[in-house]
């Protein structure tokens, strides 16, 4: 998504995050990023859905690694 977008591909890096989070809802990466794009785009209510799910999954406790 972050080369898309680069790119001037908006739509196609939209395309991208949403696919991420169709294989890994708990990627904080793609909730960021989805949410500065749709900030970008003037989208406000999609932008703050997003970084508000970002910031709930960096407080979530992880379990440990084995």
């Amino acid at each position: 998504g972050v080369v898309l977008e680069d790119q001037g591909r908006s739509e196609a890096a939209l395309a991208a995050y949403r696919d991420a989070l169709r294989l890994d809802e708990h990627l904080a990466s793609a909730h960021f990023n989805l949410s500065r794009l749709h900030e970008s785009r003037g989208e406000k209510p999609a932008a703050l859905a997003h970084l508000a799910t970002y910031k709930r999954l960096l407080s979530a406790p992880h379990p440990p690694i084995s």
